[in-house]
């Protein structure tokens, strides 16, 4: 296999696991968050949890397809402390869980600022990462949020395109087909 073929199976395994990673960090803070809500006294962490854990799903979309602005989100380290505070303070009985989810969270992080190379690709339309952190002024997802069908068809012209079968500009075009950016 041609080395530059190898490296950007290796970059799209990166990115993939950098999604996947960011989608778990979703999946416990909602969790965490429900749990919480449960409970009269946890209820304030409880909520901050969910739209926290709701914020990392959405912006999982944007790191799968690469966007150079996904690196912004991630920069400042404001969010996490909040988080933590937050957590520390009306968590109680979800503190070893929030600290999980913490340490996630900031190993997504590092893993975002670490390849920050591989996010190259346009700019998000705007309303795009809403809720990535709720303190952040940063656009969102909401003028067109990619679907999971969506994510699997740039996924098969993705693998198209690392075989040879599509240049790059082609799979340019058809991925803007596809969102309607």
């Amino acid at each position: 296999m041609p080395p530059s073929i190898q490296k950007q199976l290796e970059d799209h395994e990166t990115i993939r696991r950098i999604a996947d990673y960011q989608r778990i960090s979703g999946i416990i803070w909602i969790i965490l968050g429900i749990l919480q809500i449960c409970c009269i006294f946890t209820i304030i962490a409880g909520i901050w949890n969910v739209v926290i854990g709701i914020g990392r799903l959405k912006s999982t979309p944007g790191i799968l397809m690469r966007n150079r602005n996904i690196p912004l989100l991630f920069e400042g380290i404001g969010g996490y402390i909040a988080l933590f505070i937050v957590n520390l303070i009306f968590g109680a009985f979800g503190a070893g869980i929030c600290v999980i989810a913490f340490l996630l969270d900031l190993y997504v992080r590092d893993q975002i600022l670490a390849n920050r190379n591989l996010f190259n690709v346009g700019d998000l339309p705007p309303s795009y990462v809403e809720g990535a952190w709720p303190s952040q002024n940063v656009d969102n997802f909401a003028s067109k949020e990619a679907s999971f069908n969506d994510l699997e068809k740039i996924e098969s012209l993705a693998n198209l395109r690392d075989k040879g079968i599509l240049t790059e500009a082609e799979f340019q075009q058809k991925k803007t087909e596809i969102l309607s950016l």
